[in-house]
């Protein structure tokens, strides 16, 4: 992995503070030359301790895991029960989805407001141009 350019510690820095913690220095006196906290250095111990030098690598920084998309068969029975004009409260507790998901899905569907669920009501102007007349002589 490349070593971040403001990274305050590298590979070789945590060798030493867990070779510095072994010799009987306190986390307190390590972290402060270090620039990093006590729980940082103790942290790097534990690391060691658990998984020995490998425990010292650079890790990555992508999640563990991703949110499973939500299936077809997932989305319809949301969308029919948000055109009956039902809660995303209640549309989750019927489907066994998560209100966040359930909102999610209204959203992208363009269903998240009721008033997009109502007909749209076309507005009928008449317009008539009137042309002056002349007012009749007297």
């Amino acid at each position: 992995m490349n070593i971040h350019k403001n990274a305050r510690t590298t590979p070789n820095m945590r060798v030493l503070i867990v070779a510095r913690l072994r010799a009987g220095e306190t986390p307190r006196s390590i972290a402060g030359p270090g620039g990093v906290s006590p729980a940082t250095v103790r942290k790097w111990l534990r690391r060691h301790e658990s998984e020995g030098g490998a425990g010292l690598e650079d890790r990555t920084s992508r999640p563990h895991r991703r949110r499973t998309r939500v299936t077809s068969e997932q989305i319809m029975p949301v969308e029919a029960l948000r055109r009956n004009r039902q809660p995303f409260w209640k549309i989750a507790r019927e489907t066994g989805l998560s209100r966040a998901t359930a909102a999610r899905i209204g959203k992208a569907k363009g269903l998240s407001r009721l008033s997009n669920l109502d007909p749209k009501i076309e507005i009928v102007r008449d317009e008539k141009t009137f042309m002056r007349r002349p007012c009749p002589a007297r």
